[in-house]
């Protein structure tokens, strides 16, 4: 069964994961197209300089060829005039004399290892002139007695000019990638993280009891089969639970209704072993026998009580009625109504006044002095410590103890301590007690005294700073 979406509350994811999948997709992207630009620039800026050079030697070697046999200054200053005709051209002969294209230009500009070149072979190098990079070569003018040198200068700076224009446009579409990058990155992690959303809420929903909760089936992909394998889970879940809680909703009525309908027959037995008992005779035989049903009549009734306030402590609807309580007065009434007033030791502040429901605080320490009663030895004792704002209530015997292994489990229902105490108890008062006490809000636990014998403690009750009206 699906659950529609409006019924599972959303809850913000954290953005960590999302945060470093858009950041590594962003690198990704951002480093590739980062390798591909500055790749792109290389290779361009490589070929564009190697045409250049090629330009420059082609032009070299046909003003070579136009100015063969000549050997005079005067005769190759025409090759001089054509490169002051020309934009980003400059150049420099060496004959009889130096001529140049420039005032400012002189044989020292040009670089030493260019010059005097061998033979027919070009040789070339870089310079500047003033700011501007210029590209030189060098050459022999051929068919001369008395060798003349031509050095050209061909200007990079329209090169270098656009390769800049170049560079910066692969700049700007590199940070255009790597937004639109980061705008895509963002939205995909969300969206590859949508299946995840759904899983976390739909989690979340079973959590807080909604076991229909059931993902969208998204096809034959991952989260697809990850949606199918929690769906089976949260129905084997729903129907482990659905189970338990019917079986648990059968044992508490039956505990009721058992309990209900033995109440009234033991109430009857209970009243007429009574009055058999009071209308016995001497007889020592019947008179044991009567005391003997009395006891166990007295016995079971206690066990139904029991099983009543289970039932009813296992229900959904738990009232606690919270009024001030004077404890001194709790304890003496509850020491004279079980007749235990010379068996039982207190030590109690006057005016000790707790905020609580009477009735579910004497069951709980009636349920504890009954048990060190039964399962104790010596005198028990009972103390109050009123100190702080929170009270506490201390019942100590002096009995063989709890067996280490079982204080964890002492307030388990049904639990028997260990055979060297009495069997006679039920097993249901000391979990009776624990329930009682964690409805009031208190705490209740059990430990082994150094001197010997059980120390039970509640505590967490809170104190009622107000006077008892008189």
């Amino acid at each position: 069964m699906s659950t529609p979406s409006s019924r599972i509350s959303s809850v913000r994811l954290p953005t960590g994961l999302r945060m470093r999948l858009t950041v590594m997709f962003v690198a990704a992207v951002g480093l590739s197209s980062g390798a591909l630009s500055l790749g792109s620039w290389l290779v361009v800026s490589e070929q564009r300089h190697e045409a250049l050079e090629h330009r420059a030697q082609q032009q070299a070697r046909v003003t070579l060829g136009l100015s063969r046999g000549e050997n005079s200054a005067a005769q190759l200053d025409r090759v001089v005039s054509l490169t002051r005709e020309r934009t980003g051209f400059e150049s420099v002969v060496v004959a009889d004399q130096v001529v140049t294209s420039s005032a400012g230009l002189t044989i020292d500009n040009v670089p030493a290892g260019v010059r005097s070149p061998l033979g027919d072979e070009l040789t070339t190098g870089g310079t500047q002139l003033g700011d501007a990079p210029f590209f030189v070569v060098a050459g022999n003018v051929p068919d001369t007695n008395e060798r003349a040198q031509v050095y050209l200068f061909v200007s990079e700076a329209e090169l270098r000019e656009s390769l800049a224009v170049f560079r910066k446009a692969l700049l700007g579409g590199w940070l255009v990638v790597t937004a639109l990058a980061a705008l895509v990155g963002s939205a995909v992690s969300r969206r590859a993280l949508h299946p995840i959303h759904e899983a976390t809420n739909a989690a979340r929903a079973l959590a807080e009891g909604m076991l229909d909760t059931r993902l969208p089936d998204t096809g034959k992909d991952e989260f697809g089969a990850w949606a199918r394998y929690f769906n089976e889970m949260a129905s084997a879940l729903q129907f482990k639970i659905d189970a338990l809680s019917a079986a648990h909703e059968r044992e508490r009525r039956f505990t009721a209704d058992v309990a209900h309908d033995l109440r009234t027959p033991l109430a009857a037995m209970m009243t007429s072993a009574s009055l058999l008992e009071e209308s016995v005779g001497n007889p020592r035989e019947t008179r044991r026998s009567i005391e003997l049903l009395v006891a166990d009549v007295r016995r079971l009734s206690s066990l139904v009580v029991d099983l009543l306030d289970l039932a009813r402590l296992d229900s959904d609807e738990q009232h606690v009625e919270l009024q001030p309580v004077e404890l001194n007065a709790l304890v003496n009434d509850i020491l004279i109504a079980y007749k235990w007033s010379g068996s039982v030791a207190t030590s109690q502040q006057s005016h000790c006044i707790v905020l609580s429901d009477r009735r579910r605080l004497e069951r709980i320490i009636t349920n504890v002095l009954s048990n060190a009663m039964t399962h104790g030895g010596g005198v028990v004792s009972l103390s109050v410590d009123c100190e702080d704002k929170m009270v506490s209530i201390e019942i100590a015997d002096e009995g063989p103890g709890i067996p280490e292994d079982q204080l964890d489990s002492i307030f388990d229902r049904f639990h028997k301590a260990s055979e060297s105490r009495s069997t006679t108890g039920s097993g249901l008062g000391l979990a009776i007690a624990a329930r009682h006490a964690a409805i009031l809000g208190a705490g209740i636990s059990a430990s082994n005294r150094p001197e010997g014998g059980a120390l039970f403690r509640l505590n967490g009750l809170p104190a009622d700073t107000e006077p008892l009206d008189p």
